[in-house]
């Protein structure tokens, strides 16, 4: 199949056979490129690019309710300001998006699990935030349905920014999307495990890339073919299990020996370990899980507040559910070899005042001194000795 090329405000997109090509133009972080795969740019032997992920955006029903309160001061903007000035623009920003974009988007009241929508505007305000490619592969893609599901994926796009693990065909959800920056392409894939409205054919056709372990080896075979650093994201546990499975460090594994060189897990809502893992190429990083960006959950929880087994399974209780990280990993690809530079956490809190509607993102160097050092302390034993803790 011929290549096609198509502008996207500030991105050109190469559509391929089995893998869709961007390279990112936005603002800031503005690039050059041909518009053809055969006229990509020529790369140097040695190259190096960072990789800023985090967690779960969960635009619950109070989170909205903030973002209006706060309208004049930027709205959802405002709540993601603190993570936004510490994402660099050399950064390559993901984020997983779990909770569609559409305007007509409904949200029950006391359904279980929990049914998510947010305004399509919030694709605009990630984009400002800094992120550049956002999953779709959850559990929680057809909360609005098939038709919300496509309005996202639209929306994603109009925003400049582009979406993984979810397409109007199977092949489009599977395929990998790479970003080139400085010269540097950076495949991403992106599966999910879990998926709460079923995953069959819907009515506006589109699929979200479920998790099947050929097809996730194909996936990222042509992902290791065509960049230098690739990324995983898989949406996988269950809800705030503090420590990965022995299963799923098997899968890490797996996963680094068919191609992946960075595993961002999501799923859990709470940070999990972050490891180290040999490669056929050298090292790789498994993020086991990367928490929540931003929620209503554990808004109960008041420092200091002693907690037993049943508040560290309750969503309104643990105070986990509310530690941020941007994790920035510094990748350098050398001939055929990939060497993992830099792992570093810079953290947040995710400042939650309900049911007053005061709800926004703050590094978490600013909070108060107790807060900090006890939040600091949990990411710091959470993460892992691999990770510096930035607060």
């Amino acid at each position: 199949m011929a290549a096609r090329a198509r502008s996207l405000r500030g991105l050109s997109l190469i559509v391929c056979a089995s893998v869709a090509a961007v390279v990112v133009g936005r603002s800031s972080r503005a690039q050059t490129a041909g518009n053809t795969a055969s006229a990509a740019p020529q790369r140097p032997a040695s190259r190096a690019v960072t990789i800023a992920a985090t967690g779960d955006v969960l635009v619950h029903r109070r989170v909205v309710a903030a973002a209006q309160t706060h309208a004049n001061e930027g709205g959802f903007r405002w709540i993601l300001s603190a993570l936004g000035a510490q994402l660099p623009a050399t950064d390559v920003g993901f984020v997983n998006l779990e909770s569609p974009l559409t305007e007509a988007f409904r949200s029950p009241a006391n359904a279980t699990p929990p049914v998510l929508g947010a305004p399509t505007s919030y694709g605009a305000d990630l984009a400002a935030t800094g992120f550049d490619v956002l999953s779709v592969a959850n559990n929680h893609a057809f909360d609005q349905a098939g038709d919300g599901l496509a309005i996202t994926l639209d929306a994603i796009r109009a925003a400049g920014m582009v979406s993984v693990g979810a397409g109007r065909t199977e092949a489009d959800a599977r395929a990998p999307v790479v970003v080139v920056r400085d010269g540097v392409r950076v495949a991403f894939v992106a599966t999910t495990e879990r998926m709460n409205n079923g995953s069959s054919p819907n009515r506006a056709g589109v699929r979200v890339f479920m998790y099947d372990a050929a097809k996730v080896q194909q996936s990222l075979t042509a992902a290791r073919a065509t960049a230098d650093v690739v990324v995983l994201s898989i949406h996988w546990s269950h809800d705030f299990v503090r420590t990965p499975t022995a299963e799923q460090r098997r899968l890490a594994r797996q996963l680094v020996a068919w191609g992946a060189d960075v595993i961002v897990g999501t799923g859990p809502h709470i940070l999990q370990e972050v490891e180290r893992i040999p490669s056929p190429r050298g090292e790789a990083v498994c993020a086991y899980s990367l928490g929540n960006v931003v929620s209503n959950q554990g808004y109960r929880y008041r420092v200091g507040r002693a907690l037993d087994e049943a508040a560290l399974r309750s969503a309104l209780d643990n105070p986990m559910t509310r530690d941020v990280v941007l994790l920035r990993v510094g990748a350098e690809r050398v001939a055929n070899n990939v060497r993992i530079t830099t792992l570093e956490a810079r953290a947040f809190w995710n400042e939650n005042r309900s049911p007053n509607d005061e709800l926004r993102l703050v590094a978490l160097r600013s909070v108060a001194p107790a807060l900090r050092d006890e939040r600091l302390a949990v990411m710091r034993r959470t993460l892992g000795a691999a990770v510096t803790v930035v607060p």
